[in-house]
């Protein structure tokens, strides 16, 4: 099934495949990525002009996002949209912003889950190598041909070519530790 979905976006711009006609689509739905301030942290981090965030997909009435447990299952899990409480007390909706369409169905959307979390299993979680925003990136250009704004996920992109930085984080803080898994569901 993966590769109709990636036939299919192949042939973007194309009714039957030939190249200068257009296409048709019966989907056409929205794609937004919800951005969470993780303001525990932001207190430290905002004077440095960085923040830390957390993202998440919305599509279809549901918000994907990804993170860390001691598993080799799949990290991506799902949310209510714009739910910050199901993420945790410390975190805030920051913004919501619409990246454009996607011309993918539901079950189509569920088996690029299944792929991707593959790639995104929770023991591979790290903060500034792949987190949650190097997941939305990824889903956002395989649904809609889109990427995460580079603000978002700034301080990982910082702190991997200055390693100084990295070094100044607390271990306990880039990667999972053993007792906080999360249920998978992809």
């Amino acid at each position: 099934m993966l590769q109709n979905i990636v036939e299919k976006l192949k042939k973007l711009g194309s009714r039957d495949g030939a190249e200068g006609t257009s296409m048709t689509f019966d989907i056409n739905e929205p794609v937004i990525v919800n951005v969470y301030d993780m303001y525990w942290t932001n207190g430290y981090t905002n004077n440095l002009g960085v923040g830390i965030y957390h993202s998440g997909v919305q599509v279809y009435n549901r918000e994907y996002t990804y993170g860390g447990h001691p598993s080799e299952t799949s990290g991506i899990f799902t949310i209510a949209p714009q739910n910050a409480e199901e993420l945790g007390e410390n975190f805030k909706l920051k913004t919501s912003i619409p990246l454009g369409c996607t011309h993918l169905s539901q079950d189509e959307i569920d088996e690029v889950m299944v792929n991707l979390g593959q790639k995104f299993t929770g023991k591979d979680y790290h903060l500034t190598r792949q987190n949650c925003n190097h997941f939305s990136n990824n889903m956002l250009a395989i649904i809609c041909n889109s990427s995460l704004p580079k603000w978002v996920n700034r301080l990982a992109t910082v702190s991997t070519t200055v390693p100084f930085i990295e070094r100044a984080i607390p271990k306990e803080w880039l990667r999972p530790q053993d007792g906080s898994e999360l249920d998978d569901e992809f």
